[in-house]
């Protein structure tokens, strides 16, 4: 049997290719006979740099000091795929701290993302292409914008402090210094489909938002969303989808910079082949970190199952956790989910990958069994 192993990295424990590697491993272990073909994705979020760089090991990586998401300097590479095409990855800049490390999303900022960009523009990029997700942020892009050179005031014309805490008060934003040239792309890669209008309530729990500030935190962000958007006016505006990716930097990158929206899965998966490798294979095998209802927003596994389901193709899941209402609602057989749980990275968890890869492979008699 043709078994394709695509997986997500699981966020913050494993990558991509290590859960590939690992699963297929395991896979190997209980049927020798099958031939294994791994393909390690990403959605733009953690890892798309390594994904990237898999796919094209001579394109070579620039390192740059950027403000982290508590501000601290935080030196961070970019991918060069040609001359002028550099990539970005959001999780690298302004990510989730450790899981030991106290969250403050109120105070967290993606202004690095904005020094990013201008460095890249800089160093001669006419071609930005951002990578967003896995961020420890949750203000609309406003700190990227900052990062530029944008002016962001209250009604008494002072500044906003950094972070999500001061957005309520935002009256107005303009270009200040800050100047897009005309002939750079901007490119987004979202990890969700999610608007911006919904970030909060959806992400903002995994962020470390308390649950009595969501809602306050919700309106802060909205304000913001309609300050920008009429800043800047087009046709994107905050209920249009990918603006909550990153915590709503597709917003802000998509109004105020005219950057192209687009699905950071459905774009690697073109960029690996992921249609071809699928037709190809008997049975697919995927899997992140948490396979819940988010999953459906935009992630690598909705996109493996749905190209499987185009090709008539079985899905089989690995993941640290597994809702099994929303393996149903995806069609899924339960023989094919398996969990891999593990606290954190390292062997414990390569384990765990590679002994869910031997259970789902110990369970398949034949393609059709």
């Amino acid at each position: 049997m043709r078994v394709l192993i695509a997986p997500d990295s699981f966020g913050g424990i494993l990558t991509a290719e290590a859960v590939a590697t690992a699963a297929s491993d395991g896979w190997r272990g209980a049927r020798p006979e099958d031939t294994v073909r791994t393909l390690p994705l990403s959605d733009g979020g953690e890892g798309l740099l390594d994904v990237l760089t898999a796919l094209e090991p001579d394109a070579p990586r620039t390192f740059i000091e950027v403000a982290g998401t508590d501000t601290r300097p935080r030196r961070v590479p970019v991918l060069w795929l040609d001359s002028h095409t550099a990539v970005l990855e959001t999780a690298r800049i302004c990510g989730l701290p450790p899981v030991d490390v106290p969250r403050r999303p109120l105070e967290a900022t993606s202004y690095g993302v904005g020094q990013a960009l201008a460095r890249a523009v800089e160093a001669g990029a006419d071609h930005v292409i951002v990578g967003l997700g896995g961020t420890g942020v949750i203000d609309g892009g406003s700190g990227a914008l900052n990062g530029l050179g944008m002016r962001l005031r209250r009604a008494d014309g002072s500044g906003l402090r950094v972070g999500a805490a001061d957005l309520a008060e935002c009256t107005s934003v303009d270009d200040g210094w800050a100047r897009w040239p005309d002939g750079v792309r901007l490119d987004v890669l979202a990890d969700t489909a999610v608007p911006v209008s919904e970030a909060v309530a959806r992400y903002g729990p995994q962020k470390g938002v308390p649950a009595e500030r969501i809602g306050p935190l919700a309106a802060a962000v909205a304000n913001w969303a309609d300050v920008v958007s009429a800043a800047f006016p087009g046709p994107v505006g905050p209920d249009t989808p990918h603006t909550g990716a990153a915590g709503g930097l597709g917003l802000a990158l998509a109004v105020a910079l005219g950057g192209r929206l687009l699905s950071g899965s459905a774009w690697v998966a073109e960029r690996a082949d992921l249609d071809d490798a699928v037709a190809a294979s008997d049975l697919v095998v995927t899997g992140e970190g948490r396979f819940d209802v988010t999953t459906t927003t935009g992630k690598v596994v909705d996109e493996v199952v749905r190209t499987a389901r185009r090709h008539g193709r079985p899905v089989g899941i690995i993941a640290g956790a597994i809702d099994p209402a929303v393996a149903a609602g995806l069609g899924i057989e339960e023989r094919l989910l398996a969990t891999a749980p593990a606290s954190g990275p390292g062997d414990g968890a390569v384990a765990a990958v590679r002994s869910a890869g031997h259970l789902l492979a110990s369970r398949i008699t034949s393609v059709h069994s």
